[in-house]
């Protein structure tokens, strides 16, 4: 626990805000798993899997994602020198997920009537129209945006995975609903 707790201190202060949410609610759950008696030095691959384990209803990948949280703060605790090594260095996770469920022009038409409220229309739309990640169109902002060549530019540190900038290019109906908003 005071491996985890230290990571999440680390991730707070040297990762984005999301990454440190993502760790700590899964890194959280994985704490209230273990006897609290529990060393790091005790800990084997067997408790992180039959944590895992225990969420029937989760789906591979995400179950992998729950492994991946734990094997990291385990190698950033080795490499912070508070262990020697990690415990679950070698843990064995299961498969990537793959996202293969495509909304068809007719169903998005079916949803988009559902709503009611303009911005979260605007907010559909533009998502649809131009293929982002859904938090690129909760996150853009005036600066991000250059009409003259119709696109959003968010820098490398406001990108996912922080290395390079990420440009999205927009349709007529997302520049027009970005200079509209």
């Amino acid at each position: 626990v005071l491996i985890c707790d230290r990571f999440l201190d680390w991730c707070q202060k040297h990762r984005a805000p999301d990454t440190y949410t993502w760790y700590k609610s899964r890194l959280d759950l994985f704490c209230q798993s273990i006897p609290a008696t529990l060393t790091v030095t005790q800990l084997r691959n067997y408790h992180v899997q039959r944590w895992v384990d225990s969420f029937a209803s989760l789906s591979s990948g995400s179950k992998r994602n729950h492994c991946r949280a734990v094997q990291r703060a385990m190698r950033w605790a080795a490499c912070q020198g508070y262990l020697d090594h990690s415990p679950i260095a070698h843990l064995e996770k299961p498969a990537a997920g793959k996202r293969e469920q495509v909304v068809s022009q007719e169903e998005f038409k079916k949803i988009l009537a559902l709503v009611k409220d303009q911005e979260f229309q605007d907010l559909l739309n533009i998502t649809w129209e131009i293929g982002c990640r859904p938090q690129e169109s909760l996150r853009v902002e005036a600066r991000h945006v250059d009409r003259t060549n119709a696109r959003w530019i968010f820098p490398a540190s406001e990108a996912k995975g922080g290395k390079l900038p990420r440009v999205i290019y927009l349709t007529p109906l997302a520049l027009q609903i970005t200079e509209r908003l």
